[in-house]
């Protein structure tokens, strides 16, 4: 198993480099408009943002970073606008792991080929420099998503075939793997990057795929949970207001029963299996979306008393 840790870090690595660079450049072209934009507080609204700007930057973590550096204290603190602009960001994620499907070795070319042409004619213009950045790492994430699958292929030996046990040995254990691995790398989009590239050669199981996600979303926490420690109330409120999202969506969705039509669901749309993971991700983000938007005011009113936030 050792001798596959070199090249399985090596493509986690370019992958995470290209959402970084991806991100990098789409913050350098909404960077401006975001310090001067002032939103409307309502639920409609922050839903609406939370949505947008995490499918512009690629991260559910990176966009809540940005909701904490321009949401203030107002005469009336926009607490139910925090709550659904972390739902509306939960969602954003799985919009770009569609991208993830598509034919990777015509994808990369073309990306590459864009990508250069925009660096070369546009290397004076900051818009058009940038999306030449995004398109380049779009490339750095296919190739990585074709080098995974390639590792896929290795997994024969005992040691491999142990870990690959433990996520798919029950329900509990792939949830717990998830979680620690987005803990670790903070990108749930990585994990499913990962899923997608092995899901040709039935490494993980529907079920097992279906509960790595559920910890995934919560393995993404940490980082803005951390940053919101020793913070005013309002980042406190955002740093506990997404672990409690994720952690709610992982107890409503973990029954049995539940997971079953869900995952029944996915199979009936579509045979793919690169498919089924994006559907599965998309299902289980947009029903508990609208399932906490349903009991928003429960839930502000849980994370204020739990945690003694001042209003």
């Amino acid at each position: 198993m050792f001798y596959l840790l070199i090249p399985f870090f090596t493509y986690l690595t370019i992958f995470i480099y290209g959402l970084l660079w991806m991100r990098i450049c789409f913050h350098t072209v909404f960077l401006k408009r975001f310090e001067q934009f002032e939103p409307k507080m309502n639920v409609f609204y922050g839903f609406l943002m939370g949505l947008a700007i995490t499918i512009a930057i690629q991260s559910s973590s990176a966009s809540i970073a940005l909701l904490m550096s321009f949401i203030q204290p107002t005469k009336r603190t926009p607490y139910y606008f925090i709550l659904t602009y972390i739902i509306g960001a939960n969602l954003g994620t799985t919009v770009s792991s569609q991208i993830f499907i598509y034919n990777h070795d015509l994808v990369i070319i073309s990306c590459i080929i864009l990508g250069a042409c925009l660096a070369i004619f546009f290397h004076r213009n900051r818009i058009g420099f940038s999306l030449s950045g995004v398109f380049i790492g779009s490339a750095l994430i296919f190739i990585a998503i074709k080098g995974f699958e390639n590792i896929s292929l290795l997994l024969t030996d005992s040691d491999s075939n142990q870990v690959i046990q433990f996520a798919n040995d029950s329900n509990w254990k792939a949830t717990l793997a998830g979680l620690s691995f987005t803990s670790f790398i903070q990108s749930s989009s990585s994990l499913v990057g990962i899923l997608i590239g092995t899901s040709s050669n039935h490494i993980f199981s529907i079920e097992a795929v279906y509960y790595l996600l559920l910890g995934a979303n919560i393995g993404t926490c940490s980082t803005i949970l951390i940053v919101a420690m020793g913070q005013s109330n309002l980042l406190k409120f955002i740093g506990y207001s997404h672990l409690w999202i994720n952690i709610f969506t992982a107890l409503l969705f973990s029954p049995k029963i539940i997971s079953h039509y869900i995952i029944t669901f996915t199979q009936l749309i579509s045979e793919n299996e690169m498919q089924q993971i994006v559907i599965l991700s998309i299902c289980i983000n947009l029903l508990s979306g609208i399932v906490l938007l349903i009991f928003l005011k429960p839930l502000h009113r849980f994370i204020i008393k739990l945690h003694k936030i001042r209003e």
